[in-house]
């Protein structure tokens, strides 16, 4: 290559360099489009076809396996402790029965399909007396993944971030129905909060 070469390559912008989308950038951009996909459906189990971005469900799949192997103790795995932290909120889930297929979302109102879930939840709370849908629920894993991700995008509207379209009318729905915006973990802890409410209700009424 000569000067000559160089200076006039120059004169019409040329690069020496080109930036490449790092993978942290290509990670970003399918998270965005996960966060999306979770604030049109109201959870975040793509289906194998989604036809409106049909490498969104390979990414999530991807996730997985580099979660999976990180548990294991691959520390080699391309998925970070912070993106980890980021599929979280979104209530991600890392593990999925592959004998369950997560139907193909349809186009609709996406008002009317937050207020279908809600409907399916108040059903439940009048069938079993509480609003704690279990994370694995065959009847209607839907609204299992639906309950989780108000959750996380109630915890991310306190913190100022409306992004997941939680909304002070949806939290007063959610409210009126005796949802539980954080759950206690283990079954034994919930077991004496159970016991806690029973007490309170004794002290009130003087009856259990």
């Amino acid at each position: 290559m000569t000067e000559n070469r160089i200076e006039r390559l120059n004169k019409i912008g040329f690069e020496w360099t080109v930036k490449c989308k790092s993978e942290e950038d290509q990670w970003d951009k399918r998270y965005e489009e996960l966060v999306s996909y979770v604030q049109k459906f109201g959870h975040a189990r793509v289906p194998k076809r989604y036809p409106q971005n049909i490498l969104l469900w390979s990414w999530v799949s991807a996730q997985r396996k580099y979660y999976e192997r990180k548990q294991n103790g691959d520390l080699s795995t391309r998925i970070t402790e912070t993106q980890i932290e980021l599929l979280n909120k979104v209530g991600f889930e890392w593990s999925v029965d592959d004998n369950t297929e997560v139907q193909s979302p349809v186009n609709g109102n996406t008002e009317d399909q937050w207020h279908k879930q809600y409907k399916d939840l108040a059903s439940y709370v009048q069938e079993f007396g509480h609003a704690q849908v279990p994370r694995k629920y065959p009847l209607n894993q839907s609204l299992a993944n639906w309950v989780r991700a108000q959750r996380n995008s109630h915890r991310m509207f306190q913190n100022g971030d409306s992004s997941l379209r939680m909304t002070d009318k949806r939290i007063e729905l959610l409210d009126k129905i005796g949802f539980e915006w954080t759950v206690i973990g283990s079954t034994e802890d919930q077991w004496h909060k159970r016991y806690k409410d029973l007490e309170n209700y004794v002290q009130e009424f003087g009856h259990a």
